[in-house]
């Protein structure tokens, strides 16, 4: 549960930064400090995620997917096919 609140600690500490940006002489101060706490901040909800949801066996198998074009004639089969390129790809 550190974790969260260093999290709500970063929103409020980026949020104080907002209030900041309008003054001339600090902007590139705050547009560092932004970029720091931005990048602080996606580390630290990727590792919330982690936390929350952990890896299962089969997150790195590969699966089979079969698409059938299904009623619709000709449309039907153009959706299945794009359908199939989109999950190939």
């Amino acid at each position: 549960m550190f974790q969260i609140a260093e999290l709500e600690k970063i929103e409020r500490d980026i949020e104080a930064l907002a209030s900041l940006a309008g003054d001339s002489e600090m902007e590139d101060l705050v547009a560092e400090e932004r970029v720091g706490l931005e990048v602080g901040k996606a580390e630290l909800v990727s590792r919330v995620v982690e936390t929350l949801v952990p890896p299962e066996a089969v997150d790195n198998n590969d699966i089979i997917l079969e698409v059938h074009a299904g009623v619709g004639g000709s449309e039907a089969g153009l959706f299945a096919y794009e359908l199939f390129n989109m999950y190939q790809r």
